[in-house]
């Protein structure tokens, strides 16, 4: 990617299927006789459970500033699991290479009262080549760059009026 440090530093990753099980402490033991090839791999093992807790840990910490979701799952059920976990006043994005994935999802977010501005967007561009005297596409770009679903999560605070209509 072209990001740098300082923003990698604030993306963290997650499985949703582990968001609600508790994680439980890295047991697993190094034998004194363990070769180089296992120990190294215990390393990874521990440091990868280690990012994992402390993935969860954030996650669980307060509500998130936005949620960007790329997804073989079905795309309503990942919302739904996630929905409380987002702040107010935050934008939900998921992104898909076919349309038809993001469209009950779509319809589920209208239908809401959590979610305004709900739109599908489609992400292809084209690209030109420019030579001296003729202009075209690229001949080897793709037929589609997929689809983006956005809104923005709202908190309703309907106050029903106790005043009637003259």
């Amino acid at each position: 990617m072209n990001l740098s440090e300082s923003q990698l530093s604030v993306l963290h990753t997650l499985s949703w299927t582990s968001i609600d099980h508790e994680l439980e402490p890295f047991s697993e033991h190094l034998p004194d006789d363990a070769c180089e090839g296992h120990a190294k791999g215990h390393a990874r093992r521990k440091r990868a459970h280690e990012t994992l807790a402390k993935n969860l840990t954030e996650f669980r910490k307060e509500p998130f500033d936005g949620l960007v979701i790329s997804t073989n799952y079905d795309v309503t059920s990942v919302v739904k699991a996630l929905l409380k976990y987002i702040g107010g006043s935050r934008t939900v994005v998921v992104y898909s290479p076919y349309k038809e994935t993001l469209t009950g999802c779509f319809d589920y977010m209208r239908a809401s009262s959590e979610f305004v501005n709900v739109q599908i967007t489609e992400s292809w561009l084209r690209e030109y080549q420019v030579l001296p005297g003729r202009t075209h596409p690229f001949m080897t770009m793709s037929g589609s760059g997929g689809y983006i679903l956005t809104a923005i999560r709202i908190f309703s605070s309907f106050v029903p009026s106790n005043t009637r209509a003259k």
